[in-house]
């Protein structure tokens, strides 16, 4: 019985999700989408969530909890929880959050890709050149 225990609480810990460090992970995914994106410093984060203060391309300034829900909107401006309910919107990643949220952010997400894109395809036939004009020597 007593193994038993002691099994049950090694499980529970190693599914115990950090939603500071889940929430900073995500900041960084999305930080050359939007303006700002910092942990809330006066929401501070707990077991069960962690809030985000973002300010979208356009300006729009949204208070956003990270919990096992998903991503929700609950506040229209900084550190500010004023729209929270159940049936608020919960949204599976950032990146459908800001499509909803700031229509700027598909353009700025396909022109960082499509940037990603041609600088890998520069380097390839740089690389490319380089090697053909080896054969030469």
């Amino acid at each position: 019985m007593e193994n038993s225990i002691a099994n049950y609480y090694a499980y529970s810990d190693e599914g115990v999700i950090n939603w500071s460090t889940e929430a900073s992970g995500m900041i960084k995914d999305i930080r050359n989408h939007v303006t700002e994106a910092i942990l809330s410093k006066t929401l501070k984060a707990t077991a069960s969530a962690a809030f985000i203060n973002i300010t979208t391309i356009e300006g729009k300034r949204l208070c956003v909890k990270a919990s096992a829900v998903g991503l929700q909107v609950v506040g229209d401006d900084y550190d500010k929880i004023d729209r929270d309910c159940p049936e608020n919107m919960a949204y599976e990643t950032p990146y459908a959050l800001l499509t909803v949220e700031s229509p700027s952010y598909v353009n700025s997400f396909g022109n960082h890709l499509a940037d990603a894109l041609t600088k890998h395809l520069r380097e390839a036939e740089n690389t490319e050149s380089s090697e053909n004009l080896s054969d030469v020597e």
